[in-house]
This record gives C-alpha cells, sequence and structure tokens, in this order.
C-alpha cells in the first residue's frame, strides 16, 4: 500500500526546486516512478536494480536518493550503479548523487572512473565533479595530472579544472596558472575561472596577461579574455 507520507516526501523534493518548469518536470518524473510500484523507500532501491526498469526512471530514483537522506541505504546503491555497465547517463546521474551526498566511500570508484580514458568523456567529466564536491584530498593528484597530461584530451585537462577549484586546495594554484598557457582554449578558460574560485593573488599577473590578449572564444561560454576579467575581479574582491 501506497503511504501518503512517503508520497508526500517525494513532491517535496520536486517543490524545493528553484525553477517553477523543473518543479513540474521533476514531480511528472516522480509520478512514473511512483506507478512504476514504488510505495516506500526499500521500493526505490527494489525498483533501481530490478533488469526491466527503465533507464529514466532509475535516472530519477537516483537524483531522488541524493535528496531524502537515507544515506546509509543510497550510497551502496548509487555505487552500484556508478560501477555498473549500464548507460553512461544514468551512470552519470549517479555519479551527481553521490558528489551530493559527499560520499567518501565512492571515491575510490569515481577515481578509478575518472582515469580511465575508454569511459565515456561526459561520465569522467561527472566523476571529476562528484570528488571536487565531496572534497576528499585523495583526489588531488589524480586531478592535478589529468590536468598537466598532454597525451590527455583538451576536453579531459579542462574537465578537471573546476572540481580543483571545488576542492579547495590552495596546491591547486600553480598548476592552473601553468594551464593558462595550454594550447587549448577550453583548458584557458576552465582554469581561469578556476583560478577565480580559489582566489589567490598569485594568478593575477597570468590572468592580467589573458585579459588583455587572449581573444579566444569558448563555445557556448564566451572568451578566456572575459573569463580571466571576471576571475580578476573576484580575486581582488
Amino acid at each position: 500500500m501506497m503511504s501518503n507520507d512517503f508520497e508526500t516526501e517525494l513532491q517535496a523534493v520536486a517543490e524545493r526546486l528553484d525553477d517553477i518548469n523543473w518543479q513540474v518536470e521533476a514531480l511528472a518524473d516522480i509520478a512514473r516512478v511512483l506507478q512504476a510500484g514504488v510505495n516506500n523507500y526499500d521500493d526505490l532501491l527494489t525498483v533501481l536494480q530490478a533488469p526491466n526498469t527503465s533507464r529514466d526512471i532509475r535516472s530519477t530514483i537516483c537524483w531522488l536518493l541524493a535528496r531524502l537522506g537515507n544515506h546509509q541505504k543510497a550510497i551502496p546503491a548509487l555505487i552500484s550503479v556508478l560501477t555498473s555497465n549500464l548507460d553512461a547517463n544514468l551512470r552519470s546521474q549517479a555519479a551527481d548523487s553521490l558528489g551530493i551526498l559527499e560520499a567518501k566511500q565512492a571515491v575510490k570508484p569515481l577515481i578509478r572512473l575518472l582515469l580511465s580514458e575508454d569511459e565515456d568523456i561526459q561520465l569522467r567529466e561527472c566523476a571529476g565533479y562528484a570528488l571536487g564536491w565531496i572534497g576528499d584530498r585523495r583526489a588531488f593528484e589524480v586531478l592535478v595530472n589529468i590536468l598537466g597530461d598532454l597525451h590527455q584530451s583538451p576536453q579531459a585537462r579542462a574537465m578537471v579544472a573546476e572540481p580543483l577549484a571545488l576542492l579547495g586546495d590552495n596546491r591547486a594554484v600553480l598548476p592552473l596558472i601553468a594551464a593558462l598557457r595550454d594550447s587549448a582554449v577550453e583548458v584557458r578558460f576552465w582554469a581561469a575561472f578556476a583560478l577565480g574560485e580559489l582566489k589567490d593573488p598569485q594568478a593575477l599577473p597570468e590572468l592580467e596577461r589573458l585579459a588583455a590578449t587572449d581573444e579566444s572564444i569558448m563555445p557556448g561560454w564566451g572568451s578566456v579574455r572575459d573569463e580571466a576579467a571576471s576571475a580578476i575581479i573576484t580575486i581582488q574582491e
């Protein structure tokens, strides 16, 4: 039997979203989860693991698990999805949720995923962000090594810059300053952003150089010079 309290709890998760369109979409997703036979928290885990459950319903369940608060049950279930052979988009949602839960138990599998060049690049990116949100210093060397490894693709090097800032470890400042001279526009752009987040004045000379000279465009985001100028303002404030 459906628990009215449980249904209300799920709906409250959607209603906490800032955007009304997101709320409507989340409520529709939750309705589909309930229609799949979910009556309580344990049913979420059962349906998540059922082989005939659709990817979309599984993804919604992963999203919910990060927001319902039962870490003891949620984290092992999400790690199981992360380390599975399931769809990369679903595993990316599991990575995001593990990051939101700051699940230190997930650090090792997230690192393995980040280091796997055979995996989907967006999935690896989600693993990097999750490591940044978790804030475990074990991730530092892995992220820095990818940033400076020219054998990695530009997208792979760029995707670790913001997670390095999220870690809040000032040892990242010098490697990020060096990345401002990377040949790839995406690496320079995200290194500038990350340095703004770290707010270390050591970065100002190189950021000022970029703000004066680098007109390269990061598609969908803007120019490197504007991002460098923004980082300068953030640091000086």
